[in-house]
Parts: structure tokens; C-alpha cells; sequence
């Protein structure tokens, strides 16, 4: 099992309460290689002074080409060249919404954030357009509760992201345990390590692995195409009245051409009994010898 590892030294006295809160450590983003890394949307917090442990199970969803003949409206999914993006080459919904927030963020405050992608002609929002920032990111995630009066453009804008996701996408799940890291026993086994320098210095260690040599995909498709749902309805058909095809046949025999047969045998045999009713009218001559 091939695993990364990462060891992390940090100075105590670099810690910043008033910049971070009270909560010390890493932010990790695990993403696809598509996809931009936006901290704010499902990071993992590591915390300080730990040996964490992440297991990685892949989830791939592909789609079947067939359903390109359906609109994204009822396939729910967007294909790279069905949707353009202003910012990136390759679509997904992440990608999309994050694009979504930057046109929203520059509608409102008329600037961006430094983590967002940028044309050059677009402003960096400086940490006075703070509030407005925070206030635009809600718009896309909006709270129940939340009172606010947004203009009629940004709730046209917003509406108009339709940010759907890929129809082929790779996400990752996440099994991750911690244990804290006992630096005093550490030093001791490690009596080349002075103790000032452990001191001074907080550690934490990271890997992470793949948690199968595997994974197995799933496969967007139709679920009835027009071949399959006239095979189940002659099935059911068969099962519930007999019918085969056969069977149609012998109804398209009597709805087309029975019909026309009978009447042509009606009228046949009318004929035939109207030229015997004129030959027993024709008067009898007899000769006489």
C-alpha cells in the first residue's frame, strides 16, 4: 500500500488567537483534479499535535453516451461541451459555483476576493469590503431566517448559474482518525532531539491512502429506452392475455383486411342470387315437332 506522508512543524510562537480563533491547526481540501480548490466548501480541520490518518474511497460517475439524446433538464447533468464556463476549461459543479459567487461578489461590492478566479480588469477587495463579501456568499447558500433585500439583478444572476452537476464526475470519501501525539515519550525515544526544540516547535503528522486497490464505478443511463419499454409492455401482455405476436397479426387481419373481405363475399353472392332471379324470369319457348 503506497501512503503520503506529511510531517508539519509549526513555532508556538507563531500561533495567532485573534487571526484563527481558538481553534489551532490545517485546513485540508481533497478534490479532484478538475476542480478548483475552494477552501470554503468541505475542508477537513487537523488538528495540532496529532498523527491523523486518512483513508480515501473514490466515487466515479460516468454517463452513458445514449442519454445525450435527452435534454439536461431531464437528465439533470451537464456534459463538458454543453456547458461553458468563463473561467475554466472543464465544467463540474463546483467549478460553476464558484464562478457564480465571483460574478455575484463583483455585482455587489464591485470587486473579488484574492482566492477567486479574476480577469485582469477585475479589482481585488481589500479587507474594508469584508462584510460585503460575507453578504454576497449567501445568496448561493441562502438561511432560513436571514433577513435581507437583495436587488432584482443579483437574484437574476444567481438564478440564472444553473449550476447542475457533471455528468461525469470523481469525488472521494473520507475516514479519518487522530490520535494525539505524545511528545515527551517521542523525545525520549529520540534522544538526539534536545528537549528545547520540542519546546519550541509543535508537531503533526499526516497520511493518507487509498483505503482499497479498487473502486467501482457507476454509470448514468436511461432507464427504459423506447426497445425496452415495447418488449416489457409485449411481455406483460403475453403474460396477463397470451398474446403473442401472432396474436397482432390476427388483430390487424380483422381490423384491415377482414372487413373488406367479408363485404366482397356479400356482395358476390348478392350478384350471384340477383342473375338467377332474372333467369327464372326469361319466358319458356317451346317448339313444337
Amino acid at each position: 500500500m503506497q501512503v503520503l506522508r506529511f510531517i508539519w512543524r509549526k513555532k508556538n510562537e507563531d500561533t495567532d488567537y485573534l487571526c484563527t480563533g481558538y481553534s489551532q491547526g490545517y485546513k485540508l481540501k481533497i478534490h479532484g483534479i478538475d476542480e478548483y480548490p475552494h477552501m470554503a466548501k468541505r475542508n477537513l480541520r487537523l488538528l495540532l499535535g496529532h498523527e491523523i490518518s486518512i483513508a480515501l474511497k473514490p466515487q466515479m460517475i460516468v454517463t452513458s453516451p445514449s442519454a445525450a439524446d435527452y435534454s439536461w433538464e431531464k437528465r439533470q447533468c451537464f456534459f463538458n461541451h454543453e456547458r461553458h464556463l468563463r473561467y475554466f476549461q472543464i465544467y463540474n459543479q463546483d467549478n460553476c459555483e464558484l464562478e457564480c459567487l465571483t460574478n455575484v461578489t463583483r455585482a455587489m461590492c464591485g470587486c473579488v476576493r484574492f482566492s477567486m478566479p479574476r480577469s485582469n480588469d477585475t479589482k481585488v477587495c481589500t479587507l474594508s469590503m469584508w462584510h460585503c463579501m460575507y453578504r454576497s456568499k449567501w445568496f448561493l447558500r441562502p438561511i432560513p431566517g436571514l433577513k435581507r433585500q437583495p436587488h432584482r439583478v443579483i437574484l437574476e444572476m444567481v438564478k440564472n448559474c444553473n449550476c447542475l452537476p457533471a455528468c461525469s464526475s470523481v469525488s472521494y470519501d473520507v475516514e479519518m482518525a487522530q490520535t494525539s501525539l505524545d511528545m515527551e515519550k517521542f523525545r525520549l525515544a529520540n534522544n538526539e532531539l534536545p528537549r528545547d526544540h520540542l519546546d519550541k516547535f509543535t508537531i503533526t503528522t499526516l497520511a493518507i491512502y487509498f483505503k482499497e486497490s479498487y473502486f467501482i464505478s457507476s454509470k448514468r443511463s436511461e432507464l427504459y429506452g423506447w426497445v425496452d419499454f415495447l418488449a416489457n409492455c409485449g411481455g406483460l401482455l403475453g403474460l396477463f392475455m397470451g398474446v403473442s405476436i401472432l396474436s397482432l397479426l390476427e388483430i390487424c387481419y380483422f381490423i384491415t383486411i377482414r372487413p373488406f373481405s367479408v363485404r366482397s363475399r356479400i356482395a358476390s353472392a348478392e350478384k350471384r342470387k340477383s342473375n338467377e332471379v332474372q333467369n327464372a324470369m326469361l319466358p319458356v319457348i317451346c317448339k313444337p315437332e
